[in-house]
């Protein structure tokens, strides 16, 4: 299908990245618009929904979505030419997920081939508790989070914070590794962040979300320089999805107030930013070639 302007826009988007579990659909919307930005009808031909196995480069049919546009279920509005997919994952559909769709739309019934990717977890590897506590550690905010985890593993887990007013402040990532089990996981706001920004409490922890990291070999080997790891990491062989998907935490945490005086105005330091240094003035600057004039 041609990519030129036609005076025509359709947008056919996931409302998420991923479905998590089997107790939900994904939800999945499609709609064109003339160019007074009135929705038209659309005739769907043909849809059909594929998993790719991005490791063997295969593609396999998945049984098919429902779609609507009578207003019922997931659909927001009867007729009104915006029309909803839903599909709910199975067991054997982790990984990247195609929806493809043939349209004829417009007057001019003009045609086009449309998809929408997203990436499917059935198993949940872990979820969380809405059990936090929060403390003030070498200046910095420290917010734990509880979680359940199913799937022992190398966890990567993340969150947004927000000040008073809602505006996005800081942002906090953790590579941890987990058992099976209740627990808690360590999220830290550095501190200069909060008085540089001026930052107001109380502050909201949101966006909540992690992954399971599931590669052919030990996650920490990227960081081992030696001949040996990098051999088992090139000659690791590839038969899954390379994560597994927590469900993203929908409510947030609202924590007390505090004084900016209470955080650190120390510049951010760790094990991993020295290393990091002390290998950037290991690098010998080159020169830049010689011109020579003619």
């Amino acid at each position: 299908t041609s990519k030129k302007p036609n005076g025509y826009r359709c947008h056919f988007q996931p409302k998420t990245w991923a479905i998590v579990g089997m107790e939900n659909d994904i939800v999945i919307t499609l709609e064109c618009r003339d160019s007074s930005n009135k929705a038209i009808p659309i005739r769907i031909d043909n849809h059909a929904m594929y998993h790719y196995k991005e490791w063997d480069g295969t593609k396999t049919q998945a049984h098919n979505a429902d779609y609507t546009d009578n207003g019922t279920g997931a659909d927001l509005m009867a007729n009104d030419n915006i029309y909803t997919f839903t599909w709910r994952p199975m067991s054997n559909h982790w990984g990247q997920m195609f929806l493809e769709v043939d349209i004829t739309y417009s007057p001019e019934d003009k045609k086009a081939h449309i998809v929408a990717a997203f990436f499917s977890s059935p198993r949940k590897p872990a979820e969380f508790t809405n059990y936090f506590r929060e403390v003030i550690e070498d200046g910095s905010l420290v917010i734990y989070a509880g979680i359940s985890v199913y799937t022992s593993g190398s966890y990567n887990i993340q969150a947004n914070l927000k000040d008073v007013n809602g505006n996005y402040i800081a942002y906090a990532t953790e590579d941890v590794k987990l058992s099976t089990g209740s627990q808690e996981v360590r999220l830290l706001f550095y501190g200069k962040i909060l008085r540089d920004a001026e930052a107001r409490s109380p502050y909201t922890l949101t966006s909540l979300r992690g992954y399971r990291e599931n590669l052919p070999f030990d996650p920490e080997l990227f960081g081992d320089p030696s001949p040996k790891a990098l051999k088992i990491i090139q000659s690791a062989k590839t038969t899954e999805p390379d994560k597994e998907i927590i469900p993203i935490f929908k409510e947030e945490h609202k924590t007390k107030e505090y004084s900016l005086d209470e955080f650190s105005d120390k510049e951010w330091q760790s094990p991993e930013k020295d290393r990091r240094i002390q290998e950037l003035k290991s690098i010998e600057p080159t020169s830049p070639p010689e011109i020579k004039s003619e």
